[in-house]
């Protein structure tokens, strides 16, 4: 009674333990967030100097004061160009700069009278319009306190899209800081994103090394996290900080985008098959023709990713749509294979499953629409802010159903392996039993170039009267010492079965197979007199050995070869029954 109330114990520990852990770990989010949302901000000292934002200082050149938003005028005022003014203080420090960031933009920067700043495009084969996503740093010297410093800003894209950040004067170290914790939240929803995708790139080596067919679901859903995560991290603008390459950065940003819907559309077909629906093999064959079309607009410098990204906005939204048609069709698919294999443990996990990756879905699809609605009703430089969440749940979700079928999958061919090995493997010895033995031989007649065979039986003397006089189990005994004699001889040169309660065949193929089977012979006759030898030893191993050989595969052939041996085993086995009686 006591040890089961232990194990009682163990087990209400074993299932108390996952909730506590994660109450334990919902406490610590819980503290991360008080912590940033209600705690007052003061942050080390670097020795760094102060800055003040200018986003409401700025004015234009009617004299009125210049929204951020108001870049959106660009797309109407025919030139293209908006022209901002701000006076400079009387008294400035050092390391005074002026930093803002600018997207599909070029600028222009004087202080005073003299230009201090202008946007470096550099020219280079397949970028086309836009210097890309940049942070502009002005150096303003102690000397032009007071002066005007006049903005002028032109667009690169006729469609308007140009887009402005927030502008800051002062010490620029501490600007810069500032701009990178601002974004470290993004930065590190991206990382997680290429984190998870390489997990699952590694779940799939590892859960495909020896499986055929491969189930390729993992491996795209990892693609897919590869580009996401990059597009992601490219999308707060950090790097372009500390990059040279401005426009490498920018086709980056904008080739992850275009390529993200095509790994989609591979996942679907390896999770849910849709290529079976010719619509689906249309839509995907639609994209792959968009991929192709936009590359060779930018090869040939006439269009560059960011004006076709339109296809890939309608890409995604179709995927989408399909997404949800396969989810919730799987859905319905699995509730009812539940009614008809309720007593499945593995079936009863793909709800869960199914129930979590609509979850993604959801969230993929709201931090899409948000995001959407934050690109055309304002400004916004980070094109990922809430997306971020969504993708990374998304991919979470997906890749957790997918990694768990798998598992099912091995498991289940894990369980089928074993079941064959049960019906082809002797239980008793592990050699391979009778159904092995013809089944083996019955497919070497249907070989037309089968090799040359020899055949050895084997035959147990007085196992019958070892089972009566001294039980089964010393029996059982004498026949696995003799199938492990067989193993020690042979080797990996025969084929191994138990055809009968006390009878074994070897099997040698090869142009050779007679000397090998002589050599195996005279090997086993060794080792069983180094048995019999043996002091003390429960029963003498006594075996009769028959052997035949045969060039065909001819099914006559091979049947004349068996009673030969098994003739040949015979009367060893009345030879040594002989000399027995006479050593008596």
């Amino acid at each position: 009674m006591d040890q089961q109330n232990t194990e009682h114990k163990k087990d209400r520990f074993r299932q108390c333990l996952p909730v506590l852990y994660g109450c334990v770990l919902a406490a610590m989010l819980l503290l991360v967030l008080l912590d940033v949302t209600m705690k007052s901000k003061a942050g080390a000292n670097y020795g760094l100097g102060s800055f003040v934002s200018l986003d409401n200082s700025l004015k234009t050149a009617e004299g009125e004061v210049f929204h951020i938003s108001q870049i959106d005028s660009l797309r109407t005022n025919g030139s293209g160009e908006i022209l901002l003014t701000y006076q400079l203080p009387d008294t400035l420090s050092a390391d005074t700069s002026l930093v803002f960031r600018t997207k599909n933009c070029s600028v222009n920067v004087w202080v005073g009278d003299q230009k201090d700043y202008t946007t470096d495009i550099t020219q280079a084969p397949f970028y086309n319009h836009s210097p890309g996503t940049r942070w502009n740093v002005v150096p303003i010297s102690k000397s032009e306190a007071g002066r005007t410093i006049r903005i002028a800003i032109t667009q690169a894209y006729q469609d308007g899209r140009a887009k402005l950040d927030h502008f800051y004067l002062g010490d620029r170290a501490a600007i810069l800081l500032n701009i990178v914790e601002s974004q470290s939240v993004g930065l590190i929803l991206s990382l997680l994103i290429l984190f998870v995708g390489f997990t699952f790139f590694s779940a799939w080596v590892v859960l495909n090394w020896r499986r055929r067919p491969k189930d390729n679901s993992l491996l795209w859903l990892a693609v897919f996290s590869f580009a996401a995560g990059v597009w992601c991290l490219l999308e707060t603008n950090l790097f372009q900080l500390f990059s040279e390459n401005l426009r490498l950065l920018e086709i980056l940003d904008d080739m992850m985008l275009v390529i993200g819907g095509m790994p989609i559309y591979l996942y679907l077909d390896a999770t849910f098959h849709v290529f079976r629906s010719r619509a689906v093999r249309w839509l995907c064959g639609l994209d792959l023709g968009y991929l192709a079309l936009a590359t060779a607009l930018e090869y040939l410098n006439l269009w560059d990713y960011h004006q076709t990204l339109d296809g890939a906005v309608a890409t995604y939204g179709i995927v989408s749509v399909i997404l949800v048609v396969c989810v919730f069709r799987h859905q319905h698919e699995t509730n009812r294979d539940l009614l008809e294999a309720s007593d499945d443990p593995y079936e009863k996990h793909r709800r869960l499953f199914k129930l979590l990756q609509m979850v993604g879905i959801l969230m993929l699809g709201l931090g899409l629409l948000g995001d959407l609605l934050r690109y055309l009703t304002a400004d916004v430089m980070d094109r990922a802010f809430i997306i971020r969440i969504g993708l990374l749940l998304f991919i979470l979700f997906f890749g957790l159903g997918n990694i768990y079928q798998m598992i099912v999958l091995v498991e289940k061919g894990r369980q089928a392996d074993f079941i064959s090995k049960l019906a082809y493997s002797d239980g008793l010895t592990g050699l391979g039993n009778r159904t092995a033995y013809i089944e083996y031989l019955r497919d070497r007649t249907e070989k037309s170039s089968a090799s040359p065979l020899g055949i050895v039986m084997f035959d147990i003397n007085n196992l019958k009267q070892v089972n009566d006089t001294m039980g089964h189990k010393l029996g059982d005994d004498m026949i696995c010492t003799c199938a492990d004699l067989l193993r020690e001889s042979f080797g990996k040169k025969a084929r191994l079965y138990r055809v009968g309660g006390d009878e074994f065949t070897a099997l040698l193929e090869g142009e050779n197979h007679q000397e090998k089977s002589r050599e195996a012979l005279c090997s086993f006759a060794e080792c069983t007199a180094k048995w019999n030898a043996q002091p003390g030893v429960p029963f003498q191993l006594v075996v009769a050995v028959g052997t035949s050989f045969t060039d065909s595969a001819d099914k006559d052939a091979l049947e004349r070869a068996e009673k030969e041996a098994d003739l040949a085993m015979y009367k060893n086995k009345y030879t040594l029954k002989k000399q027995s009686v006479s050593a008596l």
